[in-house]
């Protein structure tokens, strides 16, 4: 996206132009995440009607074309979220697996080229399962985790909002509830982000309080 003169449709100064076409981009409910000046998109749904995600891993450089990388152990995964770490992590939470939703934390070390499962460490609360989530970067050890939770059949029932954290030197993660007054909506497709400080520790925008499919 980029500034274009005032005046155009609608009053708006931004205007979209394409960066990249290339069949590599062509998914859904796939993860989108910048690490190192690049855009890491993880999984998703290759064609319409499908229910079992990818696994592949792509990356685009700004300058160049889209690649599908080597990196082994990648996790079959769509609905879920990602986030970058430290400059060297890209952490991929929860999701949907083909079958079932999952809470684990898969990081793909960008230094090895190579994805690693970590573990739960003790005294973790997991959900039951995540998808179509949102996972907000605070620090680069702590993230926020809301929107769809649950299991298949319970996604509806809730809307905790999570503290995750990970510890990337023991390639662990911890879920914790954040105790906060009150509680949302159930909600799913949501978008978050960190306010400037002084504001709200997070901001959820709701979009779809219930979702169709077994996503």
């Amino acid at each position: 996206m980029a500034a274009a003169p005032p005046g155009g449709a609608g009053g708006s100064r931004w205007t979209w132009r394409p960066v990249a076409r290339d069949a590599l981009l062509a998914r859904a409910f796939h993860s989108c995440t910048e690490l190192r000046g690049r855009l890491y998109l993880v999984g998703g749904l290759l064609a319409g009607g499908a229910a079992e995600p990818s696994a592949d891993t792509v990356v685009l450089d700004p300058a160049g074309p889209a690649v599908r990388t080597g990196a082994r152990g990648g996790p079959r995964r769509s609905h879920h979220d990602a986030a970058a770490l430290g400059g060297r992590w890209l952490c991929a939470v929860g999701g949907w697996d083909g079958a079932r939703r999952l809470a684990a934390v898969a990081a793909l070390d960008a230094e090895r080229g190579e994805w690693e499962a970590w573990a739960a460490a003790p005294g973790s609360c997991a959900p039951a399962g995540l998808s179509s989530h949102t996972c907000t970067r605070l620090s680069d050890r702590e993230l926020r985790v809301a929107g769809r939770e649950g299991g298949t059949r319970t996604q509806r029932r809730y809307g905790s909002i999570y503290t995750l954290r990970l510890d990337p030197g023991a390639r662990t993660y911890r879920y914790g509830p954040r105790a906060r007054p009150g509680r949302p909506a159930p909600r799913s497709a949501d978008a978050a982000r960190q306010p400037p400080p002084g504001r709200w520790d997070d901001l959820a925008l709701p979009a779809w309080p219930s979702a169709p499919g077994p996503f």
